[in-house]
């Protein structure tokens, strides 16, 4: 019955558009003094992401749409964050992941299963399973604790001058360095291939 309305309308896309709200209003909330309401929003967020996934599956509601929608929704997320903690490094990284989803989305549902085809031992490594690697799962912590980090660090200042916290912070980029590794390859590969069709062209 459900699948009978407009893809738009689904369960899991629905959530999706609550996530985009509390986004919204997590923004509204940055700063030093508005902190909590900040982190129960981005919080909330966070949480449904999980939802969204478990709805789509239990309901049989998995569209291209959806999942497009999804990962705009987490890409769009980590940029609020990161623009907010890294002046310049921030807007980098949200163009950079834009870039790499745009990329790898022209591949189709199964773009991890291509990327990996004739790629380095460390891009393999990181894609394999759907990441569910140690290089995986180091690269995708990155992804997501590198915008926390920063937030937090500018949030909490005392915290950020504190040795453990720094410590914490060199092995959090190197992660986010891992995942880098692997976005490069794929806009590197997708050039390549663009390169490849002008020069068979003429």
């Amino acid at each position: 019955m459900a699948n009978k309305l407009p893809v738009w309308l689904w369960v899991p896309n629905v959530i999706g558009y609550l996530r985009i709200v509390l986004v919204v209003l997590a923004l509204s909330r940055y700063g030093i003094e508005r902190k909590v309401g900040f982190w129960v929003c981005y919080g909330l967020s966070f949480i449904l992401d999980g939802f969204d996934g478990m709805a789509a599956r239990r309901l049989n509601q998995t569209s291209e749409f959806g999942a497009f929608l999804d990962v705009t929704i987490d890409i769009a997320s980590r940029g609020v964050l990161s623009c907010q903690a890294y002046q310049v490094l921030g807007p980098l990284v949200l163009v950079l992941e834009g870039l790499v989803f745009t990329v790898n989305h022209r591949l189709g549902k199964n773009w991890k299963i291509v990327v990996i085809e004739n790629s380095p031992w460390v891009v393999r490594e990181i894609f394999r399973n759907g990441f569910r690697t140690p290089l995986g799962a180091l690269a995708i912590s990155g992804l997501f604790l590198m915008p926390v980090y920063g937030v937090v660090s500018v949030q909490m200042p005392k915290l950020a001058g504190m040795m453990a916290w720094k410590i914490a912070g060199v092995l959090i980029f190197a992660c986010r360095a891992l995942c880098g590794v692997a976005e490069l390859f794929c806009l590197w590969r997708h050039c390549a291939y663009l390169i490849s069709l002008t020069a068979n062209s003429g």
